[in-house]
């Protein structure tokens, strides 16, 4: 069993099992002391390049190791091989050298000087000539007796040159012309044969035959001696490379595994999530069912800006934790982002009501306090989920199914869970094509709609808010909630903001030429994306598009959202703060719906807030509501900062915020949304005319 651990964070003792975390997979790996590893560890040790390096590394000792016994055995082999046929090629010589005694005497029964005997006389002679050029070669073998190398090599009259002599001679007597002395020569050959070569070829065939039974000897001494060497190679191979090898697989192991995992929380990154979902949706029947969960916590990055990294991390290491504990070791759990988080159910039985029990199972055991120091955490976890097969058996649309679901749960209210509703046909169709025009940068018919907004006292425009609208050429009317979300989702969402917003510049440029020039010059207000804040160049940008339309900052009021004051870094809320400085105006849109509107009001600059419309909605039917719209009001006063009503509908409304001492107001009672053209139309019935 791992053992546990305690890390402090931040004055917190967070216990950690010490096999789920990629700090003890480190350690165990130090204890691992095989050469590959200290050169690995000058990397990252999570990323997979480092375990395909150790598994490379492993394959070359283990190819190596097979490679020596490899060559070993084709070594002896061919030792053993040649030494056979030594051996063979000396037994051949042994045979004949027993021969040529017997061949050579056959001589003094022969008459050479006889045309009769002639053709078999010379045969035998060039039998006896092949004999002693293959005798002398083996006898001047490095391993040949002493005693035949002497005797075919040595000093005086050897037998070789014996032989050479008889067979010269020979040759002469039976040549067709004779010498005079053929008799003499004849006798003193058949004695030369008879008392010094018969009786020495004998004594040498003995030589020849020890020298093969020596050689044969030695065959089998070196095949034994082969077998004894390949088989302590083999336990050297066994008892030395193994235990090494086996040290190297487990590193691999670890490495494998730490590739695989989120280094903070232990859970499986994204890519390792992916592939062994899509393992599992394989491997799935077709009975079998598995749900896939996301969530994301909700406002996480305002838990890490009031409490510290620490406690963010800590709370992304309770998370991933809990989901561990409550899913068991056949789910797989992933950290799949900054705060996303994605838990795989395999083999669940019940269809989309199961799914979603076990999803609101999972989301209210996330929501339990974190102890932290001497504080308590709290936070919330949305939830979207989606079904395999009845959604998807494909693993990216199954994802994309659970995004989207988890999308709508963050929509309709945080903390909630939502499962992944198939639409019809046509209107996944439809989403499609929007997707497809998004992804292709065509904007086409998109256009800023402007709605005014007026001061309560007397009815005076004072700006206009810009509102994305979308007539596509082929798409018709795409309404924001349809195309807002997706590109939102795309990363899409700074250049449709950019794209609107630069056009409204316009034809605030155009209302300007239009209008007479006594008249007063209305403002914009703009929102900008969340992802805009985190851009270096947004607000140089900003200034660049004002000054091509020929309009002063100070025109311009850009609306933001609490969330995204609390999730911007400092250098952004600074760019935004010169931007300030320079005469721009920012207001704090929909205040009171979010979770930090003090602390956004204590931090952050403003020059105006923007009542939620829930509360406007509320007036004549709701005590509270009203109560909250006093107080806003009050408090804006208080703070300095102009307060402005949004979402009137009814006159009831426009009377009760005027009566409050609201400074502005917005809704459908003053007028709605309204193209260029309209917006110009109705800025000029505002506008008194001369004389």
């Amino acid at each position: 069993m791992p053992q546990p651990t305690s890390l402090p964070v931040g004055g917190a003792a967070l216990g950690i099992e010490m096999a789920d975390t990629a700090t003890g997979l480190m350690h165990r790996l130090r204890l691992l002391s095989w050469p590959g590893v200290s050169a690995l560890r000058a990397e990252s040790l999570t990323g997979n390049s480092a375990t395909a390096r150790a598994s490379l590394r492993l394959r070359q000792y283990e190819f190596a190791a097979l490679g020596l016994f490899i060559l070993a055995g084709l070594l002896n082999v061919s030792l053993v091989y040649r030494e056979e046929g030594s051996v063979a090629r000396t037994a051949q010589v042994a045979a004949q050298a027993a021969a040529q005694p017997g061949l050579i005497l056959n001589l003094l029964d022969q008459d050479p000087t006889s045309p009769e005997n002639a053709a078999a006389y010379l045969a035998t002679i060039d039998g006896l000539a092949r004999a002693q050029t293959l005798l002398q070669k083996t006898a001047n073998d490095a391993d040949a007796p002493p005693a035949l190398h002497d005797m075919f090599a040595g000093q005086g009259y050897t037998l070789s040159a014996r032989m050479r002599d008889l067979i010269a001679l020979a040759r002469r007597l039976a040549s067709p012309a004779p010498p005079e002395d053929a008799a003499t020569l004849l006798s003193d050959m058949r004695r030369e044969i008879t008392e010094q070569t018969a009786p020495r070829l004998t004594e040498a065939a003995v030589l020849f035959e020890r020298l093969a039974h020596q050689r044969a000897d030695a065959l089998q001494r070196h095949s034994v001696w082969s077998g004894a060497s390949m088989l302590v190679l083999a336990l050297v191979i066994a008892l030395v490379f193994l235990p090494f090898e086996a040290k190297q697989r487990r590193s691999v192991v670890l490495l494998e595994w730490l590739a695989a995992r989120d280094a903070l929380t232990g859970a499986l990154n994204r890519g390792a999530f992916s592939a062994r979902l899509a393992a599992m949706l394989t491997q799935a029947g077709p009975a079998q069912g598995v749900g896939l969960i996301r969530f994301d916590l909700d406002n996480f990055r305002g838990l890490n800006r009031a409490n510290g990294d620490a406690a963010g991390d800590a709370a992304l290491h309770a998370v991933a934790r809990r989901l561990r504990q409550a899913t068991g070791s056949g789910a797989l759990v992933g950290r799949l982002g900054s705060d996303s988080f994605a838990v795989a159910l395999p083999r669940l039985i019940g269809g989309h009501a199961s799914l979603a029990h076990e999803a609101a199972r999972l989301s209210e055991l996330l929501t339990r306090p974190l102890p932290f120091g001497d504080q308590l955490l709290h936070f919330t976890a949305s939830a979207g989920t989606a079904l395999a097969p009845q959604d998807s058996a494909q693993r990216s649309e199954l994802m994309r199914m659970a995004d989207v679901a988890l999308r709508d749960a963050k929509r309709i209210r945080k903390g909630s869970v939502q499962g992944f509703h198939n639409e019809e046909t046509a209107a996944q169709a439809r989403r499609e094509a929007v997707l497809e025009a998004l992804a292709h940068d065509d904007l086409r018919g998109l256009e800023p709609w402007l709605q005014p907004i007026i001061a309560c006292a007397d009815a005076t425009p004072l700006r206009f808010e810009v509102l994305a609208r979308w007539r596509h050429p082929t798409l018709g009317q795409v309404s924001p909630g349809e195309f807002l979300p997706i590109a939102e989702a795309m990363g899409k969402l700074p250049r449709v903001s950019a794209e609107v917003r630069n056009a409204a510049f316009g034809v605030l440029a155009e209302m300007d030429a239009t209008l007479p020039p006594t008249a007063p010059r209305p403002g914009l207000s703009v929102n900008l994306a969340p992802a805009e804040l985190a851009m270096p160049e947004v607000m140089p940008s900003l200034e660049a598009a004002l000054a091509a339309a020929g309009l002063a900052v100070s025109r311009l009021v850009i609306e933001l959202g609490e969330d995204m004051i609390a999730a911007s870094d400092a250098e952004a809320l600074e760019a935004l703060q010169s931007l300030r400085a320079r005469g721009c105006q920012i207001d704090l849109d929909n205040f009171g719906t979010g979770f930090a509107s003090l602390s956004s009001l204590h931090l952050f600059a403003l020059d105006g807030l923007k009542i939620a419309r829930p509360f406007i909605a509320g007036i004549g039917s709701n005590p509270r509501a009203e109560a909250i719209v006093r107080g806003v009001i009050g408090l804006a006063h208080g703070l300095g900062i102009a307060a402005v009503a949004e979402g009137v509908e009814t006159a009831e409304q426009m009377d009760f915020v005027r009566a409050a001492g609201c400074d502005a107001a917005q809704g459908y009672f003053i007028a709605p949304p309204m193209p260029q053209a309209a917006a110009i139309a109705w800025m000029l019935e505002q506008t008194p005319q001369a004389g």
